[in-house]
């Protein structure tokens, strides 16, 4: 379905009751239709990044361009949208005065953006980008009004922001609102977030009976193995075999799907097992079944024994197991493409010592 922001503001259900549950409803569609755009991070020439940066974007030209995936964009121009958005929001549909602007802004400077929200005689901070992939895989949002102690923390890392900032109060809205208008726009699954989701899959991981209904070759594993090495592996193959990329809205795009792997691997692995166990990612191109290249990634988990490697294949809408010696086939037929050639998997550094 086409990306359209007009329908999006047009719609904005009339059982909202105030600003803030209006504000929450255009912050969830908008980071829906959003991926942060990869060039960016790989730009080599500064000239190519800054256009990238100051590239303009606005509600007609999105709308026009009928986009049907997700627009990729970095966090300057996903704030003007969210800015442009809410500023124009009709004055029948607010429930008080409502306007927004852009954080940190600096013309030729390449800072991270936010935006600042006031509606009636409260101040909001939010950070639309930061959120995109919490709001793609149905997680609670942290950048949702922003306050206090963790706000502060995001003000050192740019004093620009922390300049706009100054003399001014941002306010926070209490989970338990945000739960209610969550559940009222159907975000959450009854009030359910993938937060307790993760949970509830951490805790029954801890439960090594799980692991032999799981796995039917449980016991015959162990005995040729270490028993925490293999519940680590298992856990492993866990979160890359079942974890899909196709969410109710639209696949999310590769930064949004990195961050999300990142979280389940660092919540489903303890800190011992992610010790032993680090995990590296590797930004590529990738071909698919009919030649086209898509964005994907490898990720390398190092392991004491032997590394493990998962490459993201678009068509199974997943990660698969890889080994190096199918990477390297599939390298040679001019299937892969590494984004960075200065960042490659750890084998790469073996086989080039035996070309020699």
């Amino acid at each position: 379905m086409e990306i359209n922001i007009k329908d999006i503001i047009k719609n904005i259900p009339e059982d909202l009751e105030n600003n803030e549950e209006i504000l929450r409803y255009i912050y969830i569609k908008l980071g829906n239709i959003f991926s942060y755009n990869r060039d960016y991070l790989y730009a080599t020439d500064s000239r190519f990044s800054k256009d990238i940066y100051e590239d303009y974007l606005n509600i007609e030209i999105i709308d026009n361009a009928k986009i049907e995936n997700k627009i990729e964009a970095v966090c300057k121009q996903i704030t003007d949208i969210l800015v442009e958005v809410i500023n124009k929001i009709p004055e029948e549909k607010r429930k008080d005065t409502l306007s927004a602007k852009m954080l940190g802004y600096r013309k030729q400077e390449e800072n991270h953006i936010a935006a600042l929200v006031k509606s009636g005689d409260k101040n909001y901070y939010m950070d639309l980008y930061k959120d995109m992939y919490a709001i793609q895989k149905g997680f609670r949002t942290k950048y949702f009004a922003l306050s206090g102690n963790d706000l502060e923390k995001e003000l050192e890392k740019n004093l620009d922001m922390k300049a706009d900032l100054r003399g001014i109060k941002c306010d926070e809205i209490p989970e338990e609102n945000l739960e209610k208008t969550d559940k009222k726009l159907g975000y959450s699954f009854n009030g359910l977030y993938m937060d307790e989701a993760v949970e509830m899959l951490r805790k029954e991981m801890q439960i090594e009976d799980n692991w032999k209904k799981y796995e039917k070759d449980y016991e015959e594993i162990t005995k040729k193995e270490n028993k925490e090495d293999v519940i680590t592996r298992l856990k492993l193959d866990f979160i890359f075999n079942n974890f899909r990329n196709n969410s109710k809205e639209d696949k999310i795009g590769m930064i949004e799907l990195t961050k999300f792997y990142k979280r389940l691997y660092q919540t489903l692995l303890t800190k011992e097992e992610q010790n032993k166990n680090q995990l590296r990612r590797y930004d590529v191109t990738l071909r698919d079944n009919k030649n086209i290249p898509e964005d994907s990634m490898i990720y390398e988990v190092k392991r004491e024994k032997e590394n493990i490697y998962y490459i993201y294949k678009s068509e199974n809408e997943k990660f698969v197991k890889i080994t190096p010696k199918e990477i390297l086939k599939i390298e040679e037929e001019g299937k892969i493409q590494y984004i960075s050639q200065y960042s490659r998997p750890e084998f790469y550094k073996d086989f080039d010592e035996l070309s020699r």
